[in-house]
């Protein structure tokens, strides 16, 4: 009985019997259907991975730069500090 009720297709308020053939034919769209989801979640995992990268590499650049711009200007103010301590020095 149960085995039976399992080929019983019920659509619009009616009942088919499902050849196995039919059966066949569903399992393998559901197979596609799941392939096709796993390509697409597949997918967005690999856009959001390089969106990521991309965006902390951008990050890390900018402070890289502002580092180095940091570092630069306060050489270039000790350098100038020295110069006139040396020429008050001299004078």
């Amino acid at each position: 009985m149960g085995n039976r009720m399992m080929n019983v297709l019920h659509i619009d308020g009616h009942y088919y019997n499902q050849s196995g053939d039919e059966r066949k034919s569903r399992q393998s769209i559901e197979v596609v259907v799941v392939a096709v989801v796993v390509v697409v979640v597949a997918a967005v995992v690999v856009v959001v991975v390089v969106v990521v990268v991309v965006v902390v590499v951008v990050v890390v650049e900018v402070v890289v730069v502002v580092v180095v711009v940091a570092v630069v200007g306060v050489v270039v103010v000790l350098e100038a500090f020295a110069i006139v301590v040396a020429a008050i020095a001299a004078a």
